[in-house]
């Protein structure tokens, strides 16, 4: 009767794992046929005449059909350079990527802080309400004096939570890693002795 529970706790056990894979494969793979790309054309021209926003829109006609286009457009950049966002299958990608005046065309990417405590540092809530009237003239500039580690930006104090993840972390890894080959070798010894 124990051989019986040992190999049914292996069964369930790889049951589950094969169905955690697949869930985290099926949330992964998502719908990937339209995404956001970052259009970037080099500098901008040097001409009054020249209108970013009726440019870039004039590309994405010869690339897409339909009356949509402007809703696929989501933000022209008119300042420091040339370039567009615009949500492009991978076919409407290469179109772009062959056109003149078009240098790369590459997948927008989302990028998460690596920061703990600059908020506060620089005495900023955590959130606040954006005008876009005012953050469109704004620009801002980067003085680099260094890294030092003592210094009150790298502040650790009272981070717990970072702690608590280390833990779940290790605690998958057992549960799906280890227990899993532990049945196994069980299975093994029990049953090709």
């Amino acid at each position: 009767m124990d051989k019986y529970n040992i190999v049914l706790s292996f069964v369930v056990s790889l049951f589950l794992a094969s169905l955690i894979s697949l869930v985290c494969d099926a949330t992964k793979s998502g719908d990937e046929s339209s995404k956001l790309h970052i259009v970037y054309m080099g500098s901008l021209p040097k001409e009054a005449s020249y209108s970013p926003r009726s440019h870039h829109l004039s590309l994405l006609q010869h690339v897409m059909h339909g009356s949509d286009i402007e809703n696929l457009l989501v933000r022209s950049y008119k300042r420091s350079f040339n370039g567009f966002v615009a949500v492009l299958n991978d076919q409407q990608r290469e179109k772009l990527v062959r056109m003149r005046g078009v240098v790369s065309v590459f997948p927008s990417q989302e990028f998460h802080l690596q920061t703990t405590r600059s908020w506060e540092f620089l005495g900023l809530p955590h959130s606040f309400k954006r005008d876009q009237t005012i953050e469109s003239s704004l620009v801002i500039g980067v003085i680099d004096t260094g890294i030092w580690p003592e210094s009150e930006s790298f502040n650790d104090k009272g981070i717990v939570y970072i702690y608590i993840y280390i833990y779940i972390y290790i605690y998958i890894y057992i549960f799906l890693l280890i227990i899993p080959i532990f049945y196994v070798l069980i299975f093994i010894h029990i049953f090709f002795k």
